[in-house]
């Protein structure tokens, strides 16, 4: 496949293979420039370093800069060039590459895609394929990477990113690196959780220490339930009014929309329902979605699947608080069945041509109803052989990335005699536009 096939916009499918096969490793060094003034851009510089396995084809960088920049200039192995934008793209030709290591430098103006900025707070929020948005970048989650990320800030104001600033992350995803600049209060708890917020939105303290007892519960859970220590062991949590989404899994800078964690002294059972799932949710992330990472987003179904599958069960645990999964189950059922009513089925497994795409999978089929089938292939398997697969699962992938194929090897793995018919498992529960047998009778 020719280089310009691949300049769509967006990140193609043919593009992230190609890519999958011509790097070998990334390292991202970020230096950004953050002003007061929240009308102005976040801008900065970079430092990217690619392995290259061949050097004889282009290097697509993806950037969706604004349209006024229409080319860039980049140091490229220590040389200068001036590349003109294609579809969201940089595409540096072969000529100046190598094999192993290459160092390409530049500058960059984030747009308001990715970095949002308020009179409080400024913000990144890539997910699920933004990071393009902001600066050049291998924007796929097939390729992780370490960032290293500096910024000059405005007196008084405090950054926060996925390690301390200036220390190299464990290997990442774009979609999964995550900065917040700004004026910041600060609560540190004995659990080792640290809250931060903007000063001028101050917070109940005894909202927090209701938050940190979840999501310490949470985290000792899944490292009870996998046997795996969580490598992301930075646990700071950053709330965020009026948030997109209420909450991202950032590691080491878990992201939480203030109104979602913060309830009201009047607030109804939904509002404490949504409260507590959100809180666990995320924290399992860590170990389901971050340390193993979804390749394609067309799979992004398996790790918020995995995610509420085990927020249920950790619910149920609690001893305070939870739910039996009994009323858990009509709760995940009701509101799948009123997404059908309202939009229709559709498969849990979907295909996905282009991550610009990507955001449109996210609804009630891949967070209500695909989570039962986590809940029967455990039924199926037995509670103890379905854990050893998801341990294998997680130790086999981890700082990786997989899909819902390896997930089933690990399965099958571990229960070659349980009679498992694993084809008839995907055609009912993965790859059906009905609503399952076995979900209907519950």
């Amino acid at each position: 496949m020719t280089t310009d096939t691949l300049l769509e916009p967006g990140v193609s499918l043919a593009l992230a293979r190609r890519r999958d096969q011509q790097v070998s490793k990334l390292s991202y060094e970020l230096r950004l420039d953050v002003a007061a003034d929240p009308a102005a851009p976040v801008t900065g510089q970079l430092t990217l370093l690619v392995w290259l396995n061949d050097p004889s084809d282009a290097l697509i960088l993806d950037y969706a800069s604004k349209p006024e920049q229409t080319s860039k200039l980049l140091i490229i192995n220590g040389e200068s060039y001036t590349l003109s934008l294609s579809n969201e793209h940089l595409v540096i030709p072969a000529s100046l590459l190598r094999a192993g290591e290459n160092v390409i430098t530049t500058d960059f103006v984030c747009a308001e895609a990715a970095v949002k900025r308020t009179p409080d707070l400024t913000y990144s929020l890539f997910v699920p394929a933004n990071a393009r948005f902001a600066f050049p970048c291998l924007d796929q989650p097939s390729l992780r990477a370490r960032f290293t990320l500096t910024a000059r800030l405005p007196e008084g104001w405090t950054l926060l990113t996925n390690a301390a600033p200036g220390t190299p992350t464990l290997p990442l995803p774009t979609y999964l690196m995550a900065f917040v600049a700004g004026r910041l209060s600060k609560y540190s708890t004995p659990e080792g959780f640290t809250f931060y917020y903007p000063e001028a939105r101050p917070v109940a303290l005894a909202d927090l220490d209701h938050a940190t007892r979840l999501m310490a519960y949470a985290y000792q859970w899944m490292t009870d339930y996998t046997c795996i220590a969580c490598p992301f062991d930075k646990k700071d949590v950053v709330l965020i009014p009026g948030m997109r989404y209420g909450g991202m899994e950032h590691p080491g800078c878990v992201y939480f929309k203030t109104e979602r964690i913060i309830t009201s002294a009047d607030a109804d059972d939904k509002a404490h329902y949504r409260q507590r799932n959100a809180l666990i949710h995320e924290w399992v992330h860590l170990w389901l979605g971050d340390l193993v990472t979804l390749r394609w987003f067309g799979d992004v179904w398996l790790k918020e699947a995995l995610a509420n599958w085990a927020t249920d069960k950790i619910v149920a645990s609690l001893p305070q608080g939870g739910e039996d999964m009994d009323s858990l189950n009509r709760r995940r059922k009701a509101a799948t069945l009123h997404f059908r009513e309202q939009r229709g089925g559709h498969e849990v497994v979907r295909r996905l041509a282009n991550l610009n795409q990507a955001a449109g999978l996210y609804d009630a089929i891949i967070y209500q109803q695909a989570p039962f089938a986590f809940k029967h292939l455990e039924r199926l398997m037995g509670g103890p052989l379905f854990r050893q697969a998801l341990h294998l699962f997680i130790t086999r992938h981890a700082l990786g990335c997989a899909s819902w194929s390896e997930l089933r090897a690990a399965c099958e793995e571990v229960a070659p005699a349980a009679g498992i018919d694993f084809d008839h498992f995907e055609r009912e529960w993965l790859y059906s536009t009905h609503l399952p047998e076995a979900l209907q009778a519950l």
